[in-house]
C-alpha cells in the first residue's frame, strides 16, 4: 500500500506559523495567496500587516509523502509582498505607530525566500534561544524555517530604536505549527489549574 500524500499547499495555509509559544508572533498564508504577519513583544507592538504571497514554482507546492517519520517535507522559495493594509478587525491602541509609520518603502516591495518545511517535536525558536529552557515548553508537529527573517531588516526600519535593537526581530526564521499535546506532570497540572479556574 503506498504511503499517503498531502500537499504542501495544504500543509502551509492550514494553520497559523508561530516564533513564539504565546502565540504574539505569527505568519499566516492563506490559500488564495493571502495572508498577515504580526511581530510584537510583551506590550510593544510592530507589525500587523496583511500580506500577498506566491510560490516561485508551482510544481514546488504539490503533494509530499507523509509518513510517522520525522524529517524533511519540502523546500521551496516564496514570494511574499508586506502591504500597508492593518490586518482587518485588529485592535491597536490610539496612537500607536506600527506598519508603514515604522517601515521605509523598501519593506513593501516584493521578497523572495527559500523555506523549508519540517515534521518532527519542536520548540519554538523563542524557547530555543531563551535563557530558561524548562520541559514543559510547548512542542509543534512542524517547523517552517526561512533562509531570511520575513520580518523587516535593520536598513528597512525608519528610525533604530534601542527597543528593536533588543529583540532583533530581523534574526527570527524559524516559525512552528500545529501544537503537539501537552505532556509531562507540570503541564498536565497547570492544564488542570486553567480548568479549574475557567470552569
Amino acid at each position: 500500500m503506498s504511503e499517503p500524500k498531502q500537499s504542501v499547499l495544504s500543509i502551509l495555509t492550514e494553520q497559523s506559523w508561530f516564533w513564539d509559544p504565546m502565540h504574539n508572533n505569527e505568519i499566516r498564508f492563506l490559500a488564495n495567496g493571502t495572508g498577515h504577519i504580526i511581530c510584537r513583544y510583551e506590550t510593544q507592538e510592530w507589525i500587523m500587516a496583511e500580506l500577498g504571497w506566491r510560490p516561485r514554482s508551482p510544481v514546488s507546492l504539490e503533494p509530499v509523502t507523509v509518513t510517522n517519520a520525522d524529517g524533511f517535507l519540502s523546500e521551496f522559495e516564496i514570494e511574499i509582498t508586506l502591504s500597508k493594509r492593518q490586518i482587518a478587525n485588529s485592535y491597536v491602541p490610539a496612537g500607536r505607530r506600527i506598519n508603514e509609520a515604522l517601515l521605509t518603502e523598501k519593506a513593501f516591495k516584493p521578497k523572495v525566500y527559500k523555506v523549508r518545511v519540517e515534521r518532527g517535536s519542536f520548540l519554538t525558536q523563542h524557547d530555543r534561544t531563551g535563557d530558561l529552557q524548562r520541559g514543559d515548553r510547548p512542542r509543534y508537529a512542524m517547523q517552517l524555517a526561512f533562509d531570511t527573517s520575513p520580518y523587516p531588516q535593520p536598513e528597512q526600519w525608519k528610525e533604530m530604536t534601542s527597543s528593536l535593537q533588543a529583540h532583533r526581530m530581523w534574526e527570527w526564521d524559524e516559525f512552528c505549527s500545529h501544537q503537539l499535546p501537552e505532556k509531562g506532570f507540570l503541564s498536565v497540572t497547570w492544564s488542570k489549574l486553567r480548568d479549574a479556574f475557567a470552569s
